[in-house]
């Protein structure tokens, strides 16, 4: 039997400079864990689509709009139906670690200055550590449906947060032994949601 997808972690971020980043998707098959990156070319693609068949299905402009944003958004659940080679190969930028080299997989809450008197966004902090890699990841949000794919794969390699109080985060090690039985369940206007979109997975400025 060849190696299959088990679940995908969608949207996670890697920092640059000035502010901006990089946006992947990390793809968890049985065997290693493949880190997809979402291009600018790919995100026009999708916007690109996404006008053309809501134009087919006779939609209006605002739910065309609207179908864009959630097919940018909702990119990472196309990993689901691609082998594993497919996802590696492709763009150039991405690269697999095999399971077994990974040793800790941390995840925690951070809080991120706005620099302004508005409340302070908490994002989640995904950190990777394995084959002479430390990855660092920020995600808007990590569902209970991944953190529970993330268990039954690696199993006690995987530290959770319990709580957090004023900014500190307690972290405890998931117990079992990962059998990976855990499948994860999922000129205008038109300028602002390419604007919107940008900002969202790469951190472009407006």
């Amino acid at each position: 039997m060849g190696e299959c997808v088990i679940g995908i972690v969608p949207t996670i971020k890697k920092g640059k400079s000035f502010g901006r980043w990089d946006t992947y998707t990390m793809v968890v098959t049985d065997t290693r864990s493949i880190f997809a990156q979402m291009t600018g070319d790919m995100l026009k693609q999708i916007i690109a689509e996404a006008q053309r068949r809501g134009k087919e299905e006779g939609k209006g402009f605002l739910a065309r709009w609207g179908e864009q944003i959630k097919a940018s958004l909702s990119f990472s659940q196309r990993y689901l139906d691609m082998s594993p080679e497919e996802a590696l190969n492709e763009t150039r930028s991405n690269f697999a670690i095999a399971n077994s080299d990974i040793r800790s997989i941390k995840i925690r809450s951070k809080t991120q200055s706005s620099g302004n008197d508005d409340v302070d966004p908490t994002v989640t902090e995904l950190t990777i550590e394995g084959a002479g890699k430390k990855l660092v990841y920020t995600v808007d949000s990590l569902s209970n449906e991944t953190k529970d794919m993330l268990k039954n794969v690696f199993g006690g390699r995987v530290r959770r947060p319990t709580r957090v109080r004023h900014g500190d985060v307690q972290e405890t090690r998931s117990s079992g032994p990962g059998p990976y039985d855990g499948l994860m369940p999922g000129r205008g206007l038109a300028l602002v949601l390419c604007g919107f979109v940008r900002r969202h997975l790469f951190g472009e400025p407006q």
